[in-house]
């Protein structure tokens, strides 16, 4: 059984078939074999036969010509009819009954009412003057008291910047560049006749001479001699311990050259010696005094020494030099005069050995006469410098600086006695060296120092002042560091400085000095080439500088007067007696009633006295009298001034019973602020001051007066609540737009007035009603604003009146199932008399009470309008098509169809009715809501209750034979019978259209009813798509055999269709137990039934191979037809004369031949 289209299997006999299933929509295909008994295989088959190709064939039968008529009866079938194009279709029609409930009236009551607020009371008339008062003044003006600015803000204080300079004499101890060359004489240290042992073997005078050698008693000759070396210089005067003298190395250094010979021994006409020579070992000991250049040969004592390297002989002409450069002389003596001499002791010590002297016999005595020299020369010797000790350098230090004074003060300034600075101010004296040289050693002292400060100046105490003066002695001083003094300078004492006058100008003007004296001593140790060039001497600065910022003075003041700006203190009365108070004259006020001036002057630094004048205006009067209505305030201004006032001098007419009374009190006259000490920070700002004048009064209480009373009139509105409880509506009423009511509603009102005066002229009311919107009376009773007005005589003091009620209306809005009525109604009245004339004690003032009375009965509902919902249930409908063939009820089956649904409806409703139809499809009692349509349908109201209202509605894809009357709802409602369903549900929702106003009779019944036909035409649709599964079993097993032996079998035949419907058919083999032989299927597609109803033939060839021999088992067939439609003959109407016949046969291929 295939599990998509489940079949019922049937089954016959060998060579009978078992046909079942469903067949598209409309169809099902039913095949019944045919046999023919001249092939009756039963009966056996000769043994000798020749298989292959058609040798044989066998008739498997053939099928009845089953028409689609045979099946579908539209007689027999109720929901099946036959449509005028021949087709097939499916016709259900019925009728629904919408049940609309009735509105219940038994919530819908208005009891009677009845309404009597609390009297109200109005002010009539109320121009008594037992109560009556004018509110108290208060009122505040600032006079300015024009007082000229004291200000020092520009005074200005001196600014001390001087810089004085003091020598210290240090460039006079400069060398003299004239006298830094140095001669010094050459020295010699003489050994005499240094041969004079010498002997010869032969005489000298031997002749001719021979040349022989000199011989001595010892080869070696001890040397000790010595030479004074002194010379002399210039030193600057006064300095002393001049240790070193340095000498100058460029362009030339000084040069000590020695040389040691045997003097004589060569001369420029003669040589002693033939040959030999003298090895010296000789040092000499230059002194002390000289500084040799780095790399002079000395030995480690620092002499010089001749050894064999200088061995004398006639090469050198017995003569040897050493020279070596002198860097600087080391100086132990003391200068004297300005001068130095050097004396020192050049020494020569050693010996010299004499290695065979040869020399022709008559030179012996002059051999023996040679002396051995030592000279010594210096040269090119400059001084560059030298290292002293400067004597004591006394440097006298002496300066001032002025301090200057000139400020010009304003006239009301009399003296400046104090000045004070800011912070306070700082005078700084800074002793410093200059141009002080780099020294070996350096000791400065400030033997003293004393600063002159003016007695003026008030310093903060410091140590080292007194009386001003500020001393120091003794001090160490460092040059690098410096001396800062720094003086705090609180003040200047100005007492005793008078102002100076020039013209209209006035000023300080004060001249004083700071001034200083001292001295410095300088000692110390100086390279000469440190000292300061000329002009640029070592030595002491002083600086003087300030800081000085002014803060305020102390000063006295003259007398300052100055003459007020008048001012003008601005009254105003608000007067509201009554409206109906014509004119007041004068008023007179209730015993102690007092205006108060208020004086409240600024802080002033100095005392002050005034004369001032406060002019009132004629409207007051006090008690006692002002001379000329005028205060005078002469010397101390006093606080407060109290004035008892008497009455005020009206004289005016009133407008409306109110008068705005505008006046003024005046202020002038002059203040004077008083001589004295004062600080100018509290004179500053006082041309900004003010004096402030509060004018102030209790409440201005009235005694009687008489009064000129204008036309008395009076109005009075009100209003009064009628308030009804909730009623409860009906839940089909949302809004309420208005309510008619049924005759005899009627509106009660009474008005009572008391306590109206006694007046000679009559009085007259004029009043008006003005009812809320809700109330709808008969025609001409009201105005346009709802405003029922009368004017009559109100002399009876009643007045009862009565309306009908027509209706109610309402503001549409919505109610929520509660009606709520809270209404005003509003009143008006005019009561007037004439030009009375009246005592104001006469006049109580009492205010009227007004009586107010309304009655509301007889109020029954009769129709509304306004926003209904009748509360209509959905009315489900379930339709059951039932009758259809099975295979119509096979949901494989799809329909390409046109379905057409119309309705027709039928009310009385005076309401608009929204409709929404909702049609769902039930396949196997499970509603389809993929496949369910929603249809909205809107239906007129009707006229009256009385009135039917028709509505005509055709739903499909388009207008195609729909009626004149009908409206088009074009929806496509194909799906919900593409399939068809063994069921139709239809759900209808009727609901009223809440944004329109609806009229509802409460005594009608109301109905509706809803007509619907369905017309769905049957044909398949291009997606339709069948299965059809039939078995041919209980096969001879013979045919098995053969099939074997031939390795397979042929299925043939042919098939007409007029069906619009292509055929699939596939042959499985099955064995004895229904299960399929393994072998593979075979398929062959059948063709569609011509557009026009003819059939179309198909031959069929199936060939099952069974290479493996699986046949043998061979029992039966499984055939399943696949039916389906395409795009050619989608949608062609399905008639009963469509067809479908089958011829089919059976043989082996290949050709076999079993037996003989």
């Amino acid at each position: 059984m295939s599990p998509k289209n489940p079949l019922n299997i049937k089954t016959k006999k060998t060579g009978k078939w078992a046909i079942g299933g469903s067949f598209a929509l409309l169809m099902l295909l039913s095949i019944n074999s045919c046999i023919d008994t001249r092939y009756d295989i039963s009966k056996g088959i000769s043994t000798k036969i020749a298989f292959g190709g058609d040798s044989l064939s066998i008739p498997l039968g053939s099928t009845d010509t089953i028409r689609v008529g045979d099946l579908l009866n539209a007689d027999s079938i109720e929901v099946i009819s036959i449509g005028e194009d021949g087709g097939y279709g499916i016709k259900m029609s019925d009728s629904i009954y919408v049940e609309v409930p009735g509105i219940d009236k038994s919530t819908l009551v208005l009891e009677d009412q009845h309404f009597k607020p609390e009297p109200i009371f109005v002010s009539f008339g109320d121009i008594s003057l037992k109560d009556f008062s004018i509110p108290g003044i208060e009122q505040t003006s600032n006079l300015n008291l024009n007082m000229n600015e004291i200000s020092l803000e520009d005074f200005v204080l001196p600014v001390i910047d001087e810089t004085d300079r003091y020598g210290s004499g240090m460039t006079e101890y400069a060398l003299d560049p004239e006298a830094l060359e140095v001669n010094i004489e050459p020295v010699e240290a003489i050994t005499p006749a240094l041969l004079k042992d010498g002997y010869l073997t032969v005489l000298s005078e031997t002749d001719p001479p021979i040349e022989v050698p000199l011989l001595l008693p010892n080869d070696t000759i001890g040397i000790s001699t010595q030479s004074e070396l002194s010379f002399s210089f210039d030193v600057p005067d006064g300095v002393s311990n001049i240790d070193t003298v340095e000498l100058k190395k460029y362009p030339e250094k000084a040069v000590l050259k020695v040389e040691l010979k045997l003097d004589g021994a060569v001369t420029k006409t003669d040589t002693i010696f033939t040959k030999g020579s003298i090895v010296p070992n000789v040092i000499i000991d230059p002194s002390r005094l000289f500084v040799f250049g780095a790399g002079t040969p000395l030995n480690d004592e620092g002499k010089i020494v001749f050894g064999v390297e200088e061995t004398l002989s006639n090469e050198n002409k017995f003569s040897a030099e050493k020279e070596m450069y002198i860097d600087a002389f080391k100086i132990e003596d003391e200068p004297v005069g300005g001068s130095i001499g050097p004396a020192e002791t050049i020494r020569v010590t050693g010996h010299v050995v004499v290695d065979t002297l040869f020399l022709y016999s008559d030179k012996l005595n002059t051999a023996q006469n040679l002396n051995l020299l030592v000279e010594i020369s210096i040269n090119g010797v400059v001084i560059e410098s030298m290292t002293f000790d400067l004597p004591e350098l006394k440097t006298q230090i002496s300066g001032s600086s002025p301090f200057i004074l000139n400020d010009e003060m304003e006239e009301e300034v009399n003296k400046v006695n104090i000045v004070h600075l800011e912070n306070p101010g700082s005078i700084t004296v800074e002793i410093s060296g200059e141009n002080f040289p780099e020294m070996n050693s350096r000791s400065i002292l400030i033997d003293s120092f004393v600063i002159y400060f003016p007695e003026e100046f008030i310093l903060e105490p410091t140590p080292g002042l007194s009386d001003n003066k500020y001393t120091i002695t003794n001090e160490p001083f460092d040059s690098y560091v410096g001396k800062k003094i720094i003086m705090n300078l609180r003040g200047l004492n100005m007492k005793d400085i008078a102002l100076v006058k020039d013209g209209d100008v006035q000023s300080i003007h004060w001249e004083d000095s700071i001034s200083f004296k001292g001295s410095v001593s300088i000692n110390g140790r100086i390279d000469s080439k440190n000292i300061p060039a000329e002009g640029n001497d070592a030595g002491m600065k002083v600086q003087i500088s300030s800081d000085l910022n002014f803060d305020y003075a102390e000063i006295t003041t003259n007398e300052i007067t100055d003459a007020l700006v008048p001012a003008y203190i601005n009254l105003s009365f608000d007067i509201d007696i009554a409206k109906e108070v014509k004119r007041l004259d004068t008023i007179n006020m209730v015993e102690n009633t007092f205006i108060h001036l208020n004086l409240d002057m600024p802080e002033l630094p100095l005392d002050v006295e005034g004369d001032i004048k406060v002019e009132f205006p004629p409207l007051f009067s006090f008690k006692p009298a002002l001379p000329n209505n005028e205060l005078l305030i002469q010397g101390i201004i006093p606080e407060t001034i109290d004035l008892e006032l008497a009455s005020l001098n009206i004289n005016r007419t009133l407008s409306d019973g109110t008068l705005d009374l505008v006046d003024s009190i005046r202020i002038s006259g002059d203040v004077k602020m008083l001589p004295g000490l004062v600080s100018s920070k509290d004179t500053e700002g006082l041309s900004s001051k003010t004096m402030a004048v509060r004018t102030t009064s209790d409440e201005l209480k009235i005694t009687s007066s008489s009064l000129h009373l204008n036309t008395l009139q009076a109005n009075f509105s009100d209003s009064t609540l009628i308030e009804i409880q909730t009623i409860d509506l009906p839940k089909e009423i949302l809004s309420l737009d208005s309510i008619v009511l049924e005759e005899g509603a009627i509106l009660e009102l009474t008005a009572n007035i008391t306590n109206m005066p006694e007046l000679s002229s009559p009085l007259m009311l004029d009043f008006a009603l003005k009812f809320p919107d809700l109330f709808v009376f008969m025609p001409g009773t009201v105005d346009a604003q709802n405003t029922w007005s009368f004017e009559e005589d109100f002399s009876k003091r009643e007045i009862k009146k009565a309306l009908y009620i027509k209706g109610l209306k309402f503001d549409g809005k919505s109610l929520g199932e509660t009606l709520d009525i809270n209404e005003m109604i509003r009143y008006n009245a005019d009561v007037s008399v004439v030009d009375p004339s009246v005592i104001s004690d006469d006049l109580t003032g009492d205010s009227i009470s007004v009586g107010i009375e309304v009655k509301l009965s007889n109020v029954n509902f009769k129709s509304v309008y306004g926003k209904v919902d009748p509360g209509i249930k959905p009315e489900p409908q379930l339709i059951p098509i039932e009758g259809l063939p099975d295979f119509l009820k096979d949901t494989s089956i799809v329909l390409d169809i046109n379905p057409v649904l119309s309705i027709q409806t039928a009310s009385n409703l005076g309401i608009p009715v929204a409709t929404s139809i909702r049609l769902i499809p039930v396949i196997n009692d499970v509603d389809q809501l993929g496949k369910a349509q929603d249809i909205s349908l809107n239906l007129t109201r009707s006229a009256t209750a009385a009135d039917t209202a028709r509505n005509y509605f055709w739903i499909a894809t388009d207008s195609a034979g729909m009626p004149d009357n009908y409206q088009l709802l074009q929806t496509n409602i194909k799906d919900l019978f593409s399939t068809i369903p063994e069921k139709l549900k239809i759900e209808i929702q009727a609901e009223t259209d809440l944004s329109v106003q609806h009229e509802v009779d409460l005594d009608a019944d109301y109905f509706m009813n809803v007509h619907y036909d369905v017309s769905v035409p049957l044909s398949f649709g291009k997606d339709f798509n069948l299965t059809i599964r039939d078995t041919i079993n209980d096969l001879d097993p013979s045919i098995g055999e053969m099939a074997f032996a031939g390795g397979g079998l042929e299925l043939y035949g042919s098939i007409s269709n007029s069906i619009p419907m292509e055929l699939d058919i596939q042959i499985i083999p099955i064995n004895e137990f229904n299960e399929t032989i393994p072998i593979e299927a075979v398929t062959q597609k059948i063709h569609s039934g011509k557009v026009d109803g003819s059939a179309t033939d198909t031959d069929l060839s199936l060939k099952i191979l069974d290479p493996d021999g699986l046949l043998k088992d061979l029992s039966g067939f499984i055939l399943i037809f696949t039916a389906s439609s395409n795009e050619t003959v989608a949608g062609t109407p399905i008639k009963p004369e469509n067809f479908v016949k089958a011829t089919l046969k059976a043989r082996l291929f290949g050709g076999i031949i079993i037996g003989e």
